[in-house]
């Protein structure tokens, strides 16, 4: 296990990190669509635990393996809001 928290909470703010798009047996998916629904939905479930939604993120950080899979994650990624989306950053991260 990694040494950090993946949501602290403080005072009114939820601060999330380290969250992956692996599925229920730990492995990434082949689909990117799938990782990236992984990913909002884990995301999702911190949120819903501390009492909050989707539209209640303000700022958002995609490190992304790929930057090829932005249309793909940008269709998933609209579908979890239902008010005006978040800041966002949209990060290649992988090898060059």
């Amino acid at each position: 296990m990694a040494p950090f928290s993946g949501a602290v909470l403080a005072g009114n703010t939820l601060y999330i990190s380290g969250t992956l798009g692996l599925d229920a047996n730990g492995e990434v998916p082949s689909a990117v669509d799938a990782e990236a629904r992984n990913v909002l939905n884990n995301i999702q479930a911190q949120l819903q635990a501390a009492g909050m939604t989707m539209d209640d993120l303000v700022l958002v950080q995609v490190y992304c393996s790929d930057v090829a899979f932005y249309d793909t994650f940008n269709e998933v990624y609209r579908t979890y809001f239902s008010a005006e989306f978040p800041a966002r950053a949209f990060l290649g991260s992988g090898p060059y």
